[in-house]
């Protein structure tokens, strides 16, 4: 049984992924926001810039959540727009496209990678934005916050999480912390202490002993 578990032994964990498709999208987060109707409280654990677009969407959709909402982490991500050369934003997208593909069972030669990365410059992919943050700030409240980056991160190094959280902290009045953790983005190392650190903060948010 993990730390968590045994903090929270009655709580349910509720997950998804990306899906890009709009009305599957709409459907998703709507199956999310009607699952967590049913609980007293609860903990959003959101990753990368995926998983950030997720909950600004529900957030957006029924701001009510934050009224049972106990924190937030905020892992590798997101990484705004006003942080990202071009160069990044491509990379990025490529490698969200080599991952779908590689999951699905293809094999993806070099001459592939690089098509699919020369292609990704010419897509005006959506990225967060500062005002998009700041409306999240204010719909979130003063909620408690942990964001996580990977030391060798080199998407959302920890100079990226200070800006999103210089945002947040200018909004509202929140207990708000940054953590470095070893390992590359979304690629975290040393799970015991991954796990150490979102235990030590959700004992905080719900007063765990």
């Amino acid at each position: 049984m993990s730390r968590v578990e045994r903090l929270l032994p009655t709580w349910r964990v509720i997950s998804t992924t990306a899906v890009f498709h709009s009305a599957r999208r709409a459907a998703q987060l709507q199956q999310l926001l009607d699952c967590a109707e049913t609980y007293e409280k609860v903990l959003i654990h959101s990753m990368s810039n995926h998983g950030h677009w997720a909950w600004f969407e529900m957030l957006r959709r029924q701001s009510t959540i934050c009224e049972r909402l106990k924190g937030i982490v905020f892992d590798c991500g997101p990484a705004m727009l006003c942080t990202l050369s071009a160069e990044k934003c491509a990379d990025a997208a490529a490698k969200t496209a080599f991952c779908a593909l590689s999951e699905h069972g293809f094999h993806i030669s070099k001459d592939v990678q690089a098509n699919i990365r020369h292609a990704a410059t010419a897509v005006r992919w959506q990225w967060q934005c500062e005002k998009e943050v700041v409306e999240q700030a204010r719909r979130e409240g003063d909620l408690p916050c942990l964001c996580i980056y990977g030391t060798s991160d080199a998407f959302t190094p920890r100079k990226v999480m200070e800006s999103y959280v210089d945002i947040l902290n200018s909004n509202t009045h929140r207990t708000l912390e940054i953590q470095g953790l070893e390992g590359r983005h979304c690629e975290l190392h040393h799970a015991d202490l991954f796990e150490l650190t979102v235990a030590d903060f959700i004992a905080m948010c719900c007063d765990c002993p």
